[in-house]
């Protein structure tokens, strides 16, 4: 973390209008394609992958789990 620091940030149900895992990472993916600096590196399905494991668990309450991964280091160094 003192290198590579990660950021993140948790939304509420009730803090958007956003229905699904997909429109969310869809509608984060559009801001950062639309940054002129900002970089998408990929989203990794966390909830399928987990699922597949022969011996994966995830938690019965989750209906998906989803991460975006993108830069955006360089938007804020050089702003």
């Amino acid at each position: 973390m003192d290198k590579y620091p990660l950021n993140t940030r948790t939304i509420d149900k009730s803090e958007t209008t956003l229905k699904s895992a997909d429109e969310v990472i869809a509608f984060i993916k559009a801001k950062v394609d639309a940054h002129p600096v900002a970089t998408y590196i990929a989203t990794f399905d966390h909830y399928s992958h987990t699922t597949s494991l022969e011996n994966g668990e995830m938690n019965p309450d989750f209906i998906d789990a989803k991460n975006i991964i993108f830069c955006f280091w360089c938007a804020v160094t050089q702003s």
